[in-house]
This record gives structure tokens, sequence and C-alpha cells, in this order.
């Protein structure tokens, strides 16, 4: 666990350790969630100025090459990773690896999520989301959640089901796009 108690991180944010709880935080720059995430990560009263990426085992080791010491992690993905936020606030979150369960509870905030990757977003009654755009790559996403607008841009056919209120959803594609969805 790494408690904060109210600090700010002026800069960029790596989290390269799996199995974490983060709390009591400012970052003013950006979060990367790296690939070598292998169960989870936890974010709790953690205010994100920037944004939160969730990346592959390439910008991974990009990342370390550039800033940090840690050894290149593995390719392979065995089971889903959990990524919560609880009473958070982000700014704007990309999801760019595939068989992610973003879990966002309390009074988290995000205004914008969006995802090139297959993806689970779960929240609470009390979260609801702006804005969620599904982009290139995408074929199938879970959505147990509350959500303004969805956007969906996908280079390939897909599936979208879960539950939940959806204000709208904006088809901007030319492929097959089927929803399951209940309220």
């Amino acid at each position: 666990t790494f408690d904060g108690s109210g600090l700010t991180i002026t800069g960029d944010l790596l989290v390269n350790a799996d199995n974490q709880s983060i709390r009591n935080l400012v970052v003013a720059g950006n979060v990367t969630i790296s690939s070598s995430i292998k169960e989870s990560v936890d974010f709790n009263a953690v205010d994100v100025r920037g944004k939160v990426s969730i990346v592959e085992s390439a910008e991974t080791a990009r990342l370390q090459r550039t800033a940090s010491l840690a050894m290149p992690v593995a390719e392979t993905v065995t089971t889903r990773v959990k990524i919560k936020f609880a009473d958070s606030s982000v700014a704007f979150m990309e999801i760019k690896r595939t068989d992610i369960e973003l879990g966002l509870y309390g009074n988290t905030r995000v205004t914008t999520i969006s995802t090139e990757a297959n993806t689970s977003i779960i929240t609470n009654p009390q979260v609801i989301l702006p804005k969620l755009t599904i982009s290139k790559g995408v074929t199938y996403v879970e959505l147990n959640a509350s959500i303004a607008s969805i956007e969906v841009d996908s280079n390939d056919d897909i599936k979208i089901s879960g539950n939940g209120n959806f204000n709208s959803v904006f088809v901007k594609t030319d492929k097959t796009v089927t929803l399951n969805l209940t309220a």
C-alpha cells in the first residue's frame, strides 16, 4: 500500500507493481498502469489531473527503457486484470490493454473513457460516466454502468453487453454493432 497522505506528485506516475493499493494522492501529470500488472491495482481517494493509461507490453517496455530500471515483463496475460478506482477523480482514461475489468466506485468521477481493447466496465449507481468512446480493434465490451453517451467507432464487428442506463449510443462505423443491453 502507498498512502500519499495528501501529497501532490507534480509529474507522472508509472504503476509497475502488482496487487498494490494507492491512496490519498494527487497526480498533476499522467498515470500509466503498465503491463506488469497481472492481477490488480486499487486507487482510493486519488485525483489524477492528467490521463490514466492502461497499456500493453510494448508501451511498458518503452517506458521502462526511458524511466525505470525494471526488467522487461512477460507478454502473456492469463487472468483478467482488475483496476479499481474508489472516491477518485480522473480527467481522461484510455484503455489499450485487452481483458481489463475497470471498476469505478463511491464518488469516482471520470470525464471520458476511451477503449481500444476488449474491456469490462463496472460502476455502482452513484457513478455516472459522461462519455465512453469505443474505438479501433474492439470486438467486445461489457458495460455494467450508467453512461450518458457511448460512441462506437470500431473497425471490427462489435458486441456490447451488460446492464445500466445509457442516454445515447452513437454508431460511427459501417461494421455490425450488436447491443445486448438491459436497464
